[in-house]
């Protein structure tokens, strides 16, 4: 009898040291976020494509194209575009920035720039081509 009270009391502390661990891990795993700065040379402008990642693998992610350098994990959808797609794939020719998505973004109202943003919504399997091989940076394109 006194045996199956310590396998118990055993059992009850090794469940209490997971969910002790387990909690404390979660709280560990703050938001990553990444920037690049773009910068127009024919404008004199820069744009700044930033890549918010989360969760316990930073499987979960948004992408952010904003005039503004600030590190906010917030979107402004009013004044900065919103990507929901997992990844984005642009390029800068002139005055333009080509960017290349499964899922297009709301363009905002308040957008400041004077780059111009044209979209191009693309298929699943013409994104994992993009991917393959890196041959996105074959065709003079950038991936976030």
């Amino acid at each position: 009898m006194k045996d199956k009270y310590i396998i118990i009391v055993f059992i009850i502390i090794g469940l209490c040291l997971i969910w002790f661990i387990y909690g404390k891990s979660r709280l560990d795993h703050q938001p990553e976020i990444f920037v690049d700065k773009i910068h127009s040379n024919y404008l004199n402008e820069d744009l700044f494509i930033k890549k918010v990642s989360w969760g316990l693998t930073y499987d979960h992610s948004i992408i952010i194209l904003s005039s503004s350098p600030n590190n906010t994990i917030y979107p402004d959808s009013t004044s900065e575009y919103v990507f929901l797609g997992s990844e984005i794939f642009y390029r800068l020719t002139n005055d333009s920035l080509l960017i290349f998505t499964s899922l297009k973004a709301k363009t905002p109202l308040a957008f400041s720039s004077n780059i111009k943003i044209l979209q191009y919504e693309i298929k699943n399997f013409e994104v994992m081509n993009l991917r393959e091989d890196n041959n996105y940076k074959k065709k003079g394109l950038k991936m976030i």
